[in-house]
């Protein structure tokens, strides 16, 4: 995994390049499932619900290096916080992904991580909003997918 990920890296050189997509397939409010898809990797990562979602946002930066964190995150634990890896049971097998167009889609393109947070943009079909904080991000989100379903009634 950390060949894959330096050979990523190579290609990263804007925040730009680490633009990610957020792809729902189970809509159920915070415990929405569904994928994380960056352009430069092969393979998509599952998250279930917000809070494993901005988890492994914030790790595939990490793993990046894009944009630089601002500041380390802290842990409850005495010795060093376990760096975990994508491993092959994450990595989301093509027979799970629901067909192109069948699925809710944003983009999210982060700025900066400060404060031990992300800011960046959210771009939702036609429309783009910033944000300053994954709080807000989540807002953001929720308007989003809300919209896009009153849509598609």
């Amino acid at each position: 995994m950390k060949k894959e990920m330096e050979k990523i890296k190579e290609k990263v050189h804007t925040t730009a390049d680490a633009a990610l997509f957020l792809c729902f397939q189970e809509l159920n409010g915070s415990h929405s499932k569904g994928v994380i898809r960056l352009p430069l990797l092969y393979y998509d990562v599952p998250f279930a619900g917000y809070g494993e979602m901005l988890l492994r946002m914030n790790r595939i930066y990490d793993l990046l290096g894009m944009p630089d964190a601002g500041s380390c995150m802290r842990s409850l634990r005495e010795e060093e916080k376990d760096e975990w890896e994508f491993t092959e049971d994450m990595k989301n097998r093509q027979e799970t992904t629901l067909p192109a167009g069948t699925e809710r889609m944003v983009s999210i393109q982060i700025q900066f991580r400060q404060h031990c947070s992300l800011q960046g943009f959210l771009i939702c079909g036609k429309q783009k909003a910033g944000f300053r904080s994954a709080l807000e991000l989540l807002y953001l989100l929720e308007d989003c997918l809300q919209e896009q379903e009153k849509q598609d009634t």
